[in-house]
């Protein structure tokens, strides 16, 4: 038995919150034994999970108390806290970012009792988290302090060592070094403007929202004529994430999207000032560009103009996708919900569902963020059974509390991706079936599953697979 229970109660059982929000609860204190209590305190934090090295954040707590607890004692207090600003919440396939709220009582020469509640945080500022950076770098940087001062001279005595002792070496390395940089401008740069003359690519802006159109315009004027295979505009978007360190560091990235609008078919471009103006949209309930410690999302934009028997010429720029408004987003969650409705309304008998599962995922993963209309989804499929072709990620060892609710006795849990979508999944199996897996990290199955739930803290559909 800890020494005392804590138990975090929202304000309206209230789980979703934009980012800037204030939190309101109340936090109940139940003591098991007589404690001494340094710090009684609230505060909001998140972390990352996945295939990328941890790294979290928090905000600043709210001091409810210091003092003593005896035993016995039931004590409420009321909290006020701010969620903080970025990142938010996302669940992705190598990247994982959930929010909660802890409770936590500091016992002096004891291990601290902690408690969690998830939440869900909504980014509603519309610039990047590295937006507003540059002012106080500036500021940093206009008055070198002693100790940067100091390695500036021994960066200068440094530099004047390899100078005198390695300019031999160096001698013989700088032709090759600029052979490999001569190479890459005249095959990358050089050769592709010979073909199409004088080229300028323009993208109106670097920086988007979710749900707003990318525009801007290529402009070739070849000197005669040039066949081409075609032109055409590749947006990406992936999750980079690193594990490990030294030796043993390791990067993972997995294609979230990827975008290809062609500009122009293959054919000839007769002599003469051409344009190629395009206009991208991006989606609105697409993920942010988030740049955290070892992990990251990252969008890039990719124009080609493909030469046969010839080196292409490419245009790449780093993009930054910012957060869409609730408003971009409205529509298509109207759209969601009318349908969802819909199909509430209907007899859940065996030939019943007109709803497909892939329908169904389409409808989850369009609410992604809206907590309300995720039940409102749920609860118009729940007990629904479909065919299942997924992708067995991982089996779970311990299981959450929620978790007993909805597994086999003596069952397995695993975590899965919908082979047809994006739609994350948690598979309860039956003991025999389980049994007759394979542990090995990833693996196709198919089968008969029931809807039974959904976890909101991991993102995650809940099925049961039939016995």
């Amino acid at each position: 038995m800890t020494k005392c229970d804590l138990i975090i109660e929202l304000e309206e059982g209230r789980q979703q919150f934009f980012a800037g929000d204030v939190i309101r609860g109340t936090l109940t204190v139940r003591a098991n034994e007589d404690i001494k209590c340094d710090a009684l305190y609230v505060r909001h934090k998140w972390a990352t999970h996945g295939k990328g090295n941890v790294t979290s954040g928090e905000g600043i707590p709210a001091n409810l108390f210091s003092g003593k607890f005896n035993s016995g004692d039931h004590q409420k207090y009321d909290f006020t806290i701010n969620t903080l600003d970025w990142p938010p919440t996302y669940h992705g396939h190598y990247l994982n970012v959930d929010h909660f709220i802890e409770a936590c009582v500091s016992i002096p020469w004891a291990f601290d009792v902690k408690q969690t509640q998830s939440i869900t945080l909504l980014a509603s500022q519309l610039l990047s988290q590295n937006d507003g950076d540059s002012k106080d770098n500036a500021a940093t940087a206009a008055t070198p302090s002693k100790p940067i001062l100091m390695g500036l001279g021994f960066g200068c005595l440094l530099f004047l060592v390899i100078f005198v002792f390695l300019v031999p070496a160096l001698i013989l390395v700088a032709p090759i070094i600029l052979a490999i940089f001569g190479a890459i401008w005249f095959f990358g740069s050089y050769l592709p403007k010979k073909k199409l003359g004088k080229v300028e690519c323009r993208v109106d802006r670097k920086k988007i929202r979710l749900g707003e159109v990318l525009t801007g315009n290529l402009h070739v004027h070849p000197n005669k004529a040039v066949q081409i295979n075609g032109i055409s505009v590749t947006i990406t978007a992936r999750e980079e994430c690193i594990s490990g360190s030294g030796s043993n560091r390791k990067t993972h990235t997995h294609r979230l999207l990827e975008t290809v609008i062609p500009l122009a078919d293959g054919g000839v471009l007769t002599p003469g000032p051409k344009d190629y103006p395009f206009s991208i949209p991006f989606p609105a309930d697409g993920p942010p560009t988030m740049e955290l410690p070892d992990n990251n999302i990252k969008w890039d934009f990719l124009l080609r103009v493909d030469i046969p028997k010839w080196p292409d010429f490419k245009h790449a720029e780093k993009l930054t996708v910012q957060m869409a408004t609730m408003a971009d987003r409205k529509t298509e969650f109207d759209t969601v919900k009318v349908t969802a409705t819909s199909v509430k309304s209907e007899d859940k008998v065996a030939d019943e569902t007109n709803i497909s599962f892939a329908e169904t995922a389409n409808f989850l993963l369009a609410a992604q963020g809206d907590h309300e209309q995720i039940d409102t989804l749920i609860e118009a499929v729940l007990g629904l059974e479909f065919t299942l072709s997924v992708i067995i990620e991982r089996f779970v060892l311990y299981a959450g509390v929620e978790d007993r609710n909805y597994s086999y006795p003596q069952g397995r849990t695993a975590f899965a991706e919908d082979a047809q979508s994006d739609l994350l999944l948690t598979l309860y199996f039956p003991p025999a079936s389980g049994q007759a897996i394979d542990l090995q990290e990833k693996q196709a199955w198919s089968g008969q599953a029931k809807i039974v739930g959904y976890d909101f803290q991991h993102g995650r559909l809940r099925l049961k697979v039939m016995a």
